[in-house]
């Protein structure tokens, strides 16, 4: 069931919480009464799923999420807190990083131009 994010309360949207290398995203599934709230928790830069489960409250499911990837953090691995992010906070940091790539393209391609010179 698709639903307008605008018109959904915070605790409706989705949700990512990260601790260092790994996040956890937790997704209310509507299509079902009550409501359940699922969290999957990955690791950055791998599509394999290390934990998912769902609990009956969205503050259930946060609060399980945060415990799993507090039992996944190691020391070092570039996080000592969760933290949380809203949807539009992801959607923009995806957008800079794709400009940035681009921007890191286009800088390699002038440079490999003025070297050829």
């Amino acid at each position: 069931m698709l639903e307008d994010v605008g018109r959904l309360s915070p605790e409706q949207r989705p949700m990512r919480l990260r601790r260092g290398i790994y996040f956890a995203d937790i997704l209310r599934d509507a299509r079902v009464k009550p409501p359940v709230y699922h969290y999957i928790v990955q690791q950055h830069g791998s599509n394999e799923i290390l934990h998912w489960n769902s609990e009956h409250s969205f503050e259930a499911a946060k609060d399980a999420a945060r415990s799993h990837l507090n039992s996944l953090a190691k020391p070092g691995d570039g996080g000592a807190t969760v933290h949380e992010h809203s949807e539009a906070q992801i959607a923009t940091s995806k957008r800079l990083i794709s400009e940035t790539k681009k921007l890191i393209s286009r800088t390699r391609q002038a440079m490999g131009r003025m070297h050829r010179k």
